[in-house]
């Protein structure tokens, strides 16, 4: 190429016809802007079509209506219950469940109480784990108890981050955890009282 591919408004070189780029070579000329254009609407038509295979595939899209029976009701209200429930200090319950979590992560070692600098081994941000749990309330807490009394060599072993290569920035394993429910949530449309859970979440119920 001997001249660049943009033009100034007007120019009539050879090879630049005003602002459409023409690349000539020999008797065949390549207009570049045409051909973009047909690869934006090549790909655009690509990502269509993967837009409406997922939506077959995992119910995007239109809302489905389905009705729920009364146990998979019980069992949706139970779940929003937990996830509009903050932790509460004054709570004996909700204390109880933070021990728990602290005899999972930490066998062996005298319960510090909700502020302690040993938390953040278990990877909350601060010396209060609470702070971590606003997003998906106690529902987040009550999945890591979960993970810990059903995967308990699981549980340890992610949270010491036991396999694999260690790296200089890690993910904290219990805002992780939080992270984790609050995706969960999300996706599966469990926070509005208004809509009904994605369908394939009721499959699992």
């Amino acid at each position: 190429l001997t001249r660049s591919l943009l033009a100034d408004e007007g120019d009539q070189s050879d090879g630049v016809v005003g602002r459409k780029q023409v690349v000539s070579y020999g008797s065949n000329s390549f207009n570049l802007e045409e051909f973009l254009k047909y690869v934006l609407e090549k790909v655009y038509s690509v990502c269509e079509a993967l837009g409406s295979w997922c939506s077959r595939l995992f119910g995007f899209g239109a809302e489905q209506e389905v009705e729920l029976t009364d146990a998979q009701f019980k069992q949706i209200q139970s779940l929003r219950n937990l996830l509009e429930t903050e932790f509460d200090t004054e709570n004996q319950e909700h204390q109880d469940k933070l021990k728990q979590l602290w005899q999972a992560g930490f066998p062996g070692v005298e319960y510090g109480g909700q502020k302690n600098g040993k938390w953040k081994d278990m990877g909350w941000q601060g010396e209060d784990p609470t702070t971590d749990f606003r997003g998906a309330g106690m529902l987040g807490l009550q999945n890591l108890l979960y993970f810990s009394n059903n995967h308990y060599n699981d549980f340890v072993t992610v949270m010491n981050k036991q396999n694999g290569d260690r790296s200089e920035w890690e993910y904290p394993f219990g805002a992780a955890g939080i992270n984790v429910t609050f995706s969960l949530v999300e996706m599966f449309q469990l926070r509005s009282s208004n809509k009904h859970p994605k369908i394939e979440f009721l499959t699992v119920l």
